[in-house]
């Protein structure tokens, strides 16, 4: 993934906040890790989500790999910061 500093930073601040996630610290790293009900809400967008990727995927493996390759550097363009 290519995300700034910055970004990174704003999105750990905004899950902290909706308490989506706790920070702990160990061997002079920060991790994080989701909370109860970070966890809840993963398992229900993994849940809506998991047909649509699947049908993604299926759709995807239609093309050949050079069309592919074109496809996600279309993706990483339009969805850089």
């Amino acid at each position: 993934m290519r995300i700034t500093k910055g970004t990174a930073s704003k999105t750990i601040a905004q899950l902290g906040s909706k308490g989506l996630i706790s920070k702990f610290q160990r061997e002079d790293k920060v991790h994080f890790r989701l909370t109860e009900i970070g966890q809840l809400a993963f398992e229900t967008i993994t849940v809506i989500t998991s047909p649509r990727s699947s049908d993604i995927d299926r759709k995807l493996d239609s093309y050949s790999p050079d069309e592919q390759k074109l496809i996600l550097q279309f993706i990483e363009r339009y969805t850089e910061e």
